[in-house]
């Protein structure tokens, strides 16, 4: 198990990729990019795309259940949005 200080340290990293992530994914006119994140901020959901690529994005055949790091970075964003 990781220390506290490791888990605090690779959120700080998966929070920047994510951010990164979504900020290209909002590029354009700054009143289409407000417009957006106001519906992701009111609706609370928001769809991305992945390709199944260990260790960043894993799927389970059995459960259909996502993990991995990419997959952590996106609801770490989540949850710090509210």
């Amino acid at each position: 198990m990781r220390s506290s200080a490791a888990r605090r340290g690779w959120h700080g990293l998966a929070f920047a990729v994510a951010v990164a992530l979504l900020a290209a994914g909002l590029a354009g006119p700054a009143e289409a990019q407000q417009g957006t994140l106001d519906k992701i901020l009111k609706e609370k959901t928001f769809n991305i795309g992945y390709i199944p690529s260990p260790p960043g994005a894993i799927k389970d055949a059995k459960t259909g259940e996502l993990s991995g790091f990419y997959i952590d970075a996106v609801r770490y964003v989540c949850e710090q949005m509210g």
